[in-house]
């Protein structure tokens, strides 16, 4: 119970911190008459279209590994979390590539500044899922989870849910935001 209520916890606070950027972005956008800058191209977002894909898959992939293990499925476990790993590497690998096409930089100015920003915690946030994931994978193959012993594995399947979240509304945000005007 004390797990659970701390990774409610770990979720309250990225959500909240979330939320400032997302508030930061909004307030730039209002405050700017153009948005982006002139002489910005829009953001390309097919390859986040895919990531996001991707990402939706790895969350449906961690809680089949929780109930795998739920049912003493060590294996499914296993399978379940590689997949979500694989697919959840997949969409960071993806956003990565979309990243290094932009026409801007981070210092260039508030829309550029704002953009990696943002885009970075967002990366932070699923970067910190794919590592808590990796964790429970060995943990699968040491066999330290059980029917009874499972709650890593929910917290795993938990917090990707979470930060798969952040990776949708921040990315959309940034993507398709500014067609949005």
């Amino acid at each position: 119970m004390v797990a659970q209520w701390g990774m409610g916890l770990s979720i309250l606070f990225v959500a909240i911190a979330f939320a400032s950027f997302l508030l930061t972005y909004f307030y730039l956008r209002l405050e700017n008459d153009v948005w982006p800058p002139a002489g910005i191209a829009l953001p390309d977002g097919r390859l986040f279209a895919v990531s996001a894909v991707l990402a939706i898959a790895g969350v449906v992939a961690a809680y089949v590994a929780v109930r795998r293990i739920r049912i003493g499925d060590e294996r499914g476990l296993r399978l379940s979390l590689a997949g979500m790993l694989a697919l959840g590497s997949a969409a960071m690998a993806l956003q990565i590539i979309s990243f290094s096409q932009l026409e801007f930089g981070g210092t260039d100015h508030a829309y550029g500044s704002i953009f990696f920003t943002l885009g970075g915690f967002c990366f932070g946030v699923l970067g910190v899922a794919l590592v808590m994931g990796a964790m429970t994978l060995v943990w699968g193959y040491r066999h330290a989870l059980t029917p009874r012993r499972h709650v890593t594995a929910s917290n795993t399947a938990r917090f990707w849910a979470a930060a798969v979240t952040v990776w949708l509304i921040g990315f959309t945000t940034l993507y398709v935001g500014p067609y949005l005007t």
